[in-house]
């Protein structure tokens, strides 16, 4: 089952004057249960890669479908929406909510899908348990190492049970 695809993807930014072109026409086609790893230097268009699958940046040109759905030309608010139900992402710089425990962290996507209370916990101490970080249910981001960090971050992107799951360097 095909879940994402690019169709002639293309991403230009405009920098002093100068179109700087980061992606040119790029085609893919990601099926359910396949794992992708994006290789290249640094500066070579992986991220920005990532932003136009996971409906972060559009495409300058071209098209982005996830699923059945055309995401590249909607709304912010849409976008949103998809992301919320559709989509995990471990970022780079993991993006925990500093002021909130791994066990919000990790819950904070169920709350703003609008999951009670005692599902959101059942599923998130399950997802947190899977990672092994049952342990540190309480504590905040920065009592955590860069791996529990991951770890954390990964729960997150896993517990709405998304369609697809984009990592940016998950082993850096």
């Amino acid at each position: 089952m095909e879940i994402l695809r690019l169709e002639k993807a293309t991403k230009e930014y405009l920098l002093k004057g100068e179109t700087i072109r980061v992606l040119r026409a790029i085609d893919l086609v990601l099926e359910a249960g396949e794992f992708v790893a994006l290789m290249g230097p640094s500066g070579s268009g992986k991220t920005t890669l990532l932003h136009l699958m996971g409906g972060i940046d559009p495409p300058t040109s071209g098209k982005v479908v996830l699923g059945d759905r055309e995401i590249s030309g909607l709304s912010p608010g849409e976008l949103s929406q998809v992301r919320l139900y559709r989509l995990g992402f471990i970022f780079q710089a993991y993006n925990l909510l500093p002021a909130m425990t791994v066990l919000d962290n990790c819950a904070y996507p169920l709350i703003l899908q609008g999951i009670s209370g005692v599902e959101r916990r059942r599923r998130t101490e399950e997802m947190l348990a899977k990672v092994g970080m049952s342990h540190r249910l309480r504590h905040l981001p920065e009592d955590l190492s860069g791996g529990e960090q991951q770890r954390v971050a990964i729960a997150r992107a896993l517990i709405t049970r998304p369609l697809l799951v984009l990592a940016d360097e998950p082993t850096a």
